[in-house]
Order: C-alpha cells, then sequence, then structure tokens
C-alpha cells in the first residue's frame, strides 16, 4: 500500500519516525511503520536522524548487509576479501585471499556486535598449501588466538553516511587486519 505524506505533515511524520528510533529502536520502528531503510532514509536525514546508540547501528548495518545494499567484496593491491552473513548468530564473516601467495583466512569482523561501540576482529582459519605434500591443508587458529577490537565512530547524520562508512572505512579497516592476521597465522 502505498501512503501521501502532504509537505505540511512530513515534518510531523519525521519527528514521530525520529523519536519512536529513540525509544524503541530502528528495528522495532522499521517494522512498527513498515518502512525500508531507504524510505527512512528519505525522511530522517540531517537535523531530523536520530541519536542511535551502538545496538541500533548493529541493527542497521546488519539490514544493509542482509538487503544487499552494501559491498560484499573489497580488494587491494594484495587482498581479495569477500564478506558474508552468518545469519545463525547475526553476524558478519570475511574470507581473505592474499593476491600473491594465494593463501586465505578466515575470520568474524561483525561492526558494533553485541550493541558495543567497537569492531571486534579474529580469525578463525588459515588455508594454505603444503610446500612438501602439495595438498591444501587448512589449519583452525585458537578463539582468541589474534584478536583486534577497533573503536568505532557513533555519530551520523544519514542512513547513507552509515552505509558509506561501511563501503570505506570498515573495509579499510578489515583489510589493514588481514596484513596483520597473515602475518600472526603463517608463523604458527
Amino acid at each position: 500500500m502505498n501512503y501521501l505524506i502532504t509537505e505540511s505533515q512530513s515534518s510531523i511524520v519525521r519527528r514521530e519516525l525520529k523519536r519512536s528510533i529513540e525509544e524503541i529502536g530502528f528495528y522495532r520502528t522499521k517494522k512498527k511503520f513498515r518502512l525500508n531503510i531507504d524510505m527512512m532514509d528519505r525522511l530522517l536525514s540531517g537535523e531530523y536522524f536520530p541519536e542511535l546508540d551502538c545496538g541500533d547501528l548493529n541493527d542497521i548495518i546488519w539490514e544493509l548487509f542482509k538487503d544487499g545494499l552494501v559491498d560484499y567484496e573489497y580488494n587491494t593491491y594484495l587482498y581479495n576479501i569477500r564478506f558474508y552473513s552468518d545469519d545463525m548468530v547475526g553476524s558478519i564473516y570475511f574470507i581473505c585471499t592474499d593476491k600473491n601467495r594465494n593463501d586465505k583466512i578466515t575470520g568474524y569482523a561483525t561492526p558494533y556486535w553485541d550493541g558495543v561501540c567497537k569492531l571486534p576482529l579474529e580469525v578463525n582459519f588459515y588455508n594454505y598449501k603444503d610446500s612438501e605434500t602439495g595438498y591444501d591443508e587448512e589449519l583452525e587458529v585458537d578463539p582468541g588466538g589474534f584478536y583486534e577490537e577497533e573503536p568505532l565512530k557513533m555519530k551520523f547524520n544519514s542512513f547513507s553516511e552509515i552505509k558509506d562508512w561501511f563501503n570505506n572505512k570498515y573495509m579499510k579497516i578489515v583489510s589493514e587486519y588481514c596484513e596483520s592476521a597473515f602475518d600472526y597465522v603463517r608463523y604458527l
């Protein structure tokens, strides 16, 4: 069903949406008003954009990721990084491939995980070709074996800005983590 909102009604609707997000959170507001994130972005950008806590930011990024509204792949001159969703726990994991050595690491990097204003980064598996046997090998890295946390930005002015942050800054943070993670796992 489509609704027509007049110009005089738009500021009332914007204030109500902003108040709702601040009171009951992003996810419940989205469901309550049956709006998609693009419509919410049009209505709430700028002065109407609500104060978000890190739990809301986690929900928003998860929604952007699930709906395919952010990039799933990032390439640098050294790495190809592909991002996937772990729907069982609502997290994002990555596979980072070194373009020169063709080895890979798999790990988790979910922004604002569990409502905390940090990005936990953890490598779980290292895949490589054994130089002696020529077989592909997989090494499981001890949980917490190579773990980092990156503090995250908390103030945004629109949903589009959150999307841009994910597609640029988040991807760069994970790429830099790949470099130090490869240095760690290659010498286990």
